[in-house]
């Protein structure tokens, strides 16, 4: 009983001095989290009130705390299309980094929903994540000004920049970039953005596409039939212009016997083998671009084959090969999936001479026909 009694003495004591300890933290140091969670928290009741003045003063006044971040500048884009006074010059030289962080955040928001718990009414991903984003990762204010984006929209017209501001910042921000892509807007936003587009045109962008197709031989070759193919590209895209080197490989046995040349036995025997394969350098030019559309002109130079006759280790026979020039020009189409990533057809007729080391008498040209997937920055995706 004793023990109990000096335990709760010592108890009460240790509470006491701790109180007294609380009493001494007189020394205040106002985080940036702090001033963000207050400064977004109050922004929504001025703005609400319409006291836009005092919003206006209370960015200016985050911003001396914090300097400039991502949501002071979407706050300030929202005052000034709620005052119907927006102008260029309240844009930091940022500005494009802070559409891509927003957008970028905002689909991080959205990947982790599936598993995002509540914790005080806000997001784990919002609770824990804001250091990442200039602490101005608060939900409520995300989600209140992308309403209050959403509204002003019915105000302006799809040709107006506000109207951009309010898809870039609104719920359906997916086509904001596009509209700056159809839309020459009378503000720097276009010129920065057509400017970028130069810039990025200028580099040289790494391409790989997977081929699939078939190989269609025209005049004599018809009587070796369609093969499929399969095989890649490997190079580089820079302003229109497009390289690569292609490895195609065409397959199956003939669908008619042919005569084909053995020069061991000096004869000529029949035969429906077929493996060939292609390896080639294409050069390719853009001639139409529209939105996720892309027209080219292609032509390209290459070593073709295919095998004849395999080997046989019984009869004591080599395998025989017969090769040719493949001088080749067509049509490409790509459509972009997204920005770095298409689907693409090609159609070339191929000027080929397969009669160039006697194996086979068969003349004539060939058509291919090719489907594609690929991308930028080594396959895109």
């Amino acid at each position: 009983m004793k023990k109990l009694f000096l335990f709760s003495f010592l108890l009460l004591n240790i509470n006491a001095f701790a109180q007294d300890f609380d009493n001494l933290m007189t020394k205040r140091y106002l985080t940036c989290n702090d001033v963000t969670l207050n400064c977004t928290s109050l922004f929504i009741d001025y703005y609400s009130e319409n006291k836009l003045d005092t919003a206006n003063y209370l960015l200016q006044y985050w911003q001396k705390k914090c300097g400039m971040n991502e949501a002071i500048q979407r706050a300030k884009i929202l005052l000034s299309l709620k005052e119907n006074n927006y102008n260029d010059s309240i844009l930091d030289d940022r500005i494009f980094d802070y559409i891509y962080q927003y957008q970028y955040r905002v689909n991080s928001q959205n990947n982790h929903n599936h598993y995002s718990v509540k914790i005080n009414n806000r997001g784990l991903y919002y609770h824990y994540y804001n250091r990442n984003f200039d602490y101005t990762l608060y939900e409520d204010f995300d989600d209140f000004l992308r309403d209050e984006f959403d509204k002003l929209k019915l105000l302006f017209d799809v040709k107006q920049i506000e109207y951009f501001w309010c898809e870039v910042f609104g719920k359906n921000n997916a086509n904001a970039f596009l509209m700056l892509q159809n839309n020459n807007y009378n503000s720097i936003i276009s010129t920065r953005y057509q400017n970028i587009l130069v810039k990025n045109s200028k580099i040289s962008k790494p391409h790989a596409a997977f081929i699939t197709g078939i190989w269609v031989p025209l005049g004599k070759l018809n009587t070796l039939g369609l093969h499929p193919e399969l095989g890649f590209q490997l190079g580089w895209k820079k302003r229109k212009m497009n390289y690569d080197f292609t490895i195609m490989l065409k397959f199956l046995r003939t669908p008619n016997y042919y005569l084909a040349y053995r020069k061991e036995t000096n004869t000529f025997e029949k035969t429906n083998h077929f493996l060939g394969g292609y390896i080639g350098f294409d050069v390719g030019r853009d001639i139409l671009v529209r939105k996720k559309h892309e027209l080219q002109v292609v032509g390209g130079i290459a070593y073709d084959g295919f095998d004849v006759f395999e080997k046989d280790e019984k009869l004591g026979l080599k395998g025989v090969s017969l090769h040719s020039y493949n001088i080749n020009a067509g049509l490409a189409y790509r459509f972009y999936i997204k920005d770095n990533f298409y689907l693409g057809l090609k159609a070339k007729y191929n000027v080929v001479d397969y009669t160039l080391n006697k194996v086979i008498d068969l003349t004539g040209h060939t058509v291919t026909i090719h489907f594609s997937i690929g991308g930028f920055g080594w396959l895109g995706w």
